[in-house]
């Protein structure tokens, strides 16, 4: 029996697909949680088997015994979350954002429908002032704030966070045998060498293993949100002196397809007669499509598997 090579197509297939179940198996790594507990307005004690769930996204859960619901695996983002249960009037709490792996208490207190017929709607903090949960200096970048920033790649937008440094490629910065090992632009967080940063992207490390540099970059279209730890982070953060770069990427976490288009290009500045537009012969097209896979809903609205592209 003769013995025919992989083709690149192929290749390419198979390697995408491994991807696919590695990320499945780390994404955990990548959602958050909200918990909380129901009570009852007038007399406080725990309602048993209100409904709690995130608007839109199919995701919910019932209250216990003693009034505490978790939602667990849930990805990051801005949510709004709304507790009902019979004899009771609906609570609306919206702008709640979640990070990544971040337990976000929620209590909810519901007024009897008695007193009160209309749905009640609080608008939540977005951000607390502190999070206790935090054991050093981290920021969150969203998805929204990469959009409206003027970046190309992530390394950009990380670029205009506090301790962060793109050092450019020149011998000045750096040694020539570091020029030509590293594909990507080394990282610099707080005055430490490129390996001393770890990158991951949805729990997957992403880092050089010889060198150290992280080895991937991926479209900003594509994350969802990026954690920046520049100190004390926890245990769970292995390899990492100077800190941590965490990307989630987006995720089908609607009931619904959603997707963007964005295409960028320096040919309107030469037109015009820019120089440096013209030198550059810059374009850019990024897209991505996101959303429940169709034939496996449980229940109503409910998909068990969802997608990005």
């Amino acid at each position: 029996m003769s013995e025919r090579a992989l083709s690149p197509s192929l290749f390419s297939i198979l390697a995408a697909a491994l991807a696919l179940f590695l990320t499945t198996a780390v994404a955990d790594a990548q959602v958050g949680k909200i918990t909380g507990v129901v009570t009852d307005a007038q007399t406080g004690d725990p309602i048993v088997g209100a409904q709690i769930f995130l608007e839109g996204s199919g995701r919910g859960a019932l209250s216990g015994d003693n009034g505490r619901y978790f939602l667990v695996n849930v990805p990051v983002g801005t949510y709004t979350v709304v507790a009902e249960m019979i004899g009771y009037a609906v609570q609306r709490l919206e702008n709640v954002f979640l990070r990544i792996d971040q337990t976000r208490a929620i209590d909810f207190e519901l007024t009897p429908q008695a007193i009160a017929l209309d749905t009640i709607s609080v608008v939540a903090e977005k951000v607390p002032l502190i999070n206790v949960t935090a054991t050093g200096s981290q920021s969150t970048i969203t998805s929204d704030q990469i959009t409206a920033l003027p970046v190309n790649n992530i390394e950009e937008a990380l670029a205009l966070q506090q301790g962060f440094l793109n050092v450019p490629d020149q011998t000045n910065l750096l040694a020539f045998s570091e020029t030509r090992r590293n594909a990507l632009t080394p990282i610099r967080i707080r005055g430490g060498r490129a390996g001393e940063t770890q990158m991951l992207i949805d729990g997957i490390p992403v880092n050089n293993f010889i060198y150290g540099s992280p080895a991937v970059s991926i479209t900003p279209e594509a994350v969802g949100q990026i954690d920046f730890i520049r100190g004390g982070f926890p245990a769970q953060y292995g390899n990492a002196l100077s800190g941590i770069i965490n990307i989630a990427t987006k995720e089908g976490s609607g009931t619904n397809l959603a997707g963007a288009i964005n295409y960028r290009t320096g040919q309107v500045g030469a037109a015009l007669g820019n120089d440096y537009d013209d030198a550059a012969s810059f374009n850019l097209f990024e897209a991505y499509v996101a959303g429940p896979v169709p034939g496996t809903e449980w229940g109503a609205t409910n998909p068990r598997l969802r997608f990005m592209i």
